[in-house]
């Protein structure tokens, strides 16, 4: 265990992970509070965690099916792919114009769907 644990591949999944979690934390916390900040945003806010809830649950059958025919590391690194790109899509949007309500929207929809396929992989 000790070799595992001084392997350098093994480090840099952890780091990954750790800061993964914490950029995933940060989103899901501070989307939610910007929507909620923006007119008619609790009612917003509900409507959108009922969609992605409903979404969510449908969705998660064949993202398991997903995981189970497909390489966790391939499936994994391609969804910190998507995820990535579209925050550094964001922060582009963020640098150039304001941020408006469908930015928050797409933005926690799309961590949501993280979170989804993340918490799949741990619990196949």
């Amino acid at each position: 265990m000790k070799a595992l644990y001084k392997d350098r591949r093994f480090q840099a999944v952890v780091a990954a992970n750790v800061l993964s979690s914490i950029g995933s934390g940060i989103t899901m916390l501070a989307i939610p509070l910007l929507l909620i900040a923006s007119p008619n945003g609790n009612k917003l806010f509900g409507t959108i965690m009922l969609i992605m809830t409903v979404i969510s649950f449908a969705a998660t059958p064949y993202i398991g099916i997903l995981i189970d025919q497909m390489s966790r590391k391939k499936l994994l690194l391609t969804v910190e792919f998507i995820g990535f790109t579209t925050v550094m899509l964001f922060v582009t949007v963020g640098f150039v114009t304001d941020y408006s309500t469908i930015h928050y929207v797409i933005l926690y929809g799309t961590g949501n769907l993280y979170y989804t396929f993340f918490i799949q992989r741990f619990l196949r």
